[in-house]
C-alpha cells in the first residue's frame, strides 16, 4: 500500500507538470532501468507452458522482468520531445506507468510460496491466450459473420464470402497458426466491415 501511495503521489503532478523535464521520476525506475529486459519470442512462451511450466517459476521471472520492463519505457519516454512529452495523453500514459510499476515494486519482496499471491485471481479484463493452433478458416468466417450482420443492420445488404484456402506446407490440410485469435478476429472483423 505504501508503495502504491507513493505512485499515485508521483503521478498525480506528472500529469500537470506541462513538460518541465524536473519531474522526477521514483528511484525504482533508475533501480530497474539499470537491467535490460530479457528478449523472449513466443516459442519460448510457448514451450515454457508447455513443458516445464509452473506458477512459481513464472512468478519469480516475472517479478523481476516485468518492473525491468516498464522502466525502461519510463526512460523511453523521457527521451520524448518537450512538446510531445507535454501532453496531457502523454503525461496520463507516464502516470499509469509509473502507478504499475509501483505496483510491481510491492510485488518485488513476496515469495512464490505466499499462497495468497498465487491465488489472487487477474484482472478481469485481462482475457485472450496464445492458440497453438489457431484455425484459421473458422476465425476468418466468424469475423465475415459477425461483419455481415453489422453490414445487414446497417446498409441492409452485404457480400457473401468466397474464401480459398491454400496451405502451402501441408497441401489440402486446413491451416493452422500459433497465434491469438481474438486479435486475429479483430483485425478481419475492421477489415471486414
Amino acid at each position: 500500500m505504501k508503495a502504491a501511495r507513493i505512485a499515485l503521489r508521483t503521478a498525480v503532478p506528472l500529469a500537470g507538470a506541462g513538460g518541465v523535464r524536473s519531474s522526477r521520476l521514483p528511484r525504482e525506475v533508475e533501480q530497474f532501468s539499470r537491467f535490460s529486459p530479457s528478449p523472449l519470442s513466443i516459442k519460448q512462451l510457448l514451450d515454457f507452458g508447455s513443458t516445464n511450466g509452473c506458477e512459481r517459476t513464472s512468478f519469480a521471472f516475472l517479478r523481476q522482468e516485468l518492473p525491468v520492463r516498464f522502466a525502461n519505457i519510463l526512460r523511453e519516454i523521457e527521451l520524448l520531445p518537450d512538446k510531445l512529452l507535454s501532453t496531457p495523453s502523454v503525461q496520463l500514459v507516464k502516470s499509469w506507468y509509473i502507478q504499475s510499476l509501483m505496483e510491481l515494486v510491492e510485488f518485488h519482496q513476496k515469495s512464490p510460496d505466499d499462497q495468497k499471491v498465487l491465488s489472487e485471481s487477474g484482472h478481469p479484463r485481462h482475457i485472450g491466450s496464445i492458440d497453438p493452433c489457431c484455425d484459421v478458416v473458422e476465425v476468418v468466417n466468424d469475423a465475415f459473420q459477425s461483419s455481415k450482420m453489422l453490414c445487414d443492420q446497417y446498409y441492409l445488404t452485404s457480400p457473401e464470402l468466397k474464401l480459398n484456402q491454400v496451405n502451402g506446407k501441408l497441401p489440402g490440410e486446413p491451416i493452422n497458426i500459433v497465434y491469438v485469435p481474438s486479435h486475429l478476429f479483430h483485425m478481419l472483423f475492421e477489415l471486414f466491415k
